[in-house]
C-alpha cells in the first residue's frame, strides 16, 4: 500500500512539474553612455554629447583621421545566474556622403573604463569633433586629461565580439555568440562590464549612426538581451517538500494504528 502510495505522488509531481519552469524574457536597452574618439595623438578632440557616432576615416576636411565609437548599456537589470540566450546590437545608419560604399565594420569588448564627458563638435554633424572636456574619452585618454589608454585608440580583446557590412541608411543589427558570451561574462562577473568599440576596416571613410543624444529615442542605438532566470520555486518544488512528506508521515500514522 506504502509503495503505491509513493508511485501516485511521484506521478503527481511529474504532472505539475512544467508549471515550475521558467520561462524567457526580452530585455531592451538604451545605452548609459557613447561618445566618439578621434586619431588625434594629443588627445584634444573627443565628441561626448553629439547627435552622432562615427566608424572610419573622416577624410580631408576633418583631417583624414579615424574615428571610433565607444558604447556601453547597463545589464545590471539581468537576475544573476541567468542564461543569456541571445544578444543583439543595432544602430541607426544616417551617413550624409550616401549609402554606395559598403564598410565592415566590428564591435570588439573593452577591457578598460572611460568616461563621457560634455564635449560638443565644433561643426553640426560632428565628424571633426570638437575640445576635449574632463572627463572625457579621447584616442589616448580613457578620463581626460588624467588617465590614459595603454594603447592609443582604446584597449580592447583583439577578436571582434561582431561583425557586420554597413551600408545604407536603415538600422544595422550586429548579433552573433560571441556578443552572448560577452554579455554572460557581464552578468556572471566574469568581465567587467566597459562595453564596445566599434572600428570599421582600415582606411574606409566613415560610417555615421544616431548617438544616444540625438533628437529621437526611436533612433536611439539599442541592445536586445535574450535570457532565461533561474526557476523560481513553483507548485512542483513546494509539492514536493512540503505536500508529499505530510501525505507519507500521515499514511504512517494510519499504519501504525492499525497494527
Amino acid at each position: 500500500m506504502m509503495a503505491r502510495y509513493r508511485f501516485f505522488a511521484l506521478n503527481l509531481a511529474t504532472f505539475l512539474l512544467p508549471v515550475s519552469l521558467s520561462h524567457g524574457i526580452t530585455l531592451s536597452l538604451t545605452p548609459i553612455k557613447d561618445t566618439v574618439i578621434y586619431e588625434d595623438p594629443t588627445g584634444s578632440l573627443a565628441n561626448a554629447r553629439g547627435s552622432n557616432l562615427f566608424a572610419g576615416v573622416n577624410g580631408g576636411g576633418g583631417g583624414n583621421l579615424e574615428l571610433r565609437t565607444l558604447i556601453s548599456f547597463d545589464v545590471s537589470g539581468i537576475p544573476s545566474g541567468s542564461t543569456i540566450t541571445g544578444v543583439s546590437l543595432s544602430l541607426q545608419a544616417n551617413s550624409r556622403l550616401g549609402t554606395s560604399t559598403t564598410v565592415q565594420t566590428n564591435f570588439h569588448r573593452l577591457l578598460g573604463d572611460w568616461g563621457e564627458g560634455t564635449s560638443l563638435p565644433s561643426d553640426g554633424g560632428g565628424g571633426s569633433g570638437g575640445d576635449a572636456t574632463p572627463g572625457d574619452a579621447t584616442w589616448i585618454h580613457t578620463f581626460s586629461s588624467t588617465d590614459l589608454w595603454d594603447t592609443p585608440g582604446g584597449d580592447f580583446v583583439a577578436s571582434p565580439s561582431a561583425t557586420l557590412d554597413v551600408t545604407e541608411n536603415f538600422r544595422h543589427t550586429w548579433t552573433s555568440p560571441e556578443l552572448v558570451t560577452d554579455v554572460q561574462g557581464f552578468v556572471d562577473g566574469d568581465f567587467d562590464n566597459f562595453g564596445w568599440i566599434l572600428i570599421a576596416e582600415p582606411g574606409a571613410r566613415t560610417k555615421r549612426f544616431f548617438s544616444h543624444d540625438s533628437f529621437d529615442s526611436i533612433v536611439f542605438p539599442q541592445l536586445i538581451v535574450d535570457y532565461t532566470p533561474i526557476p523560481e520555486p513553483g507548485v512542483t518544488s513546494i509539492f514536493l517538500t512540503l505536500i508529499i512528506p505530510a501525505l507519507l508521515q500521515r499514511r504512517r500514522r494510519q499504519i501504525a494504528l492499525r497494527r
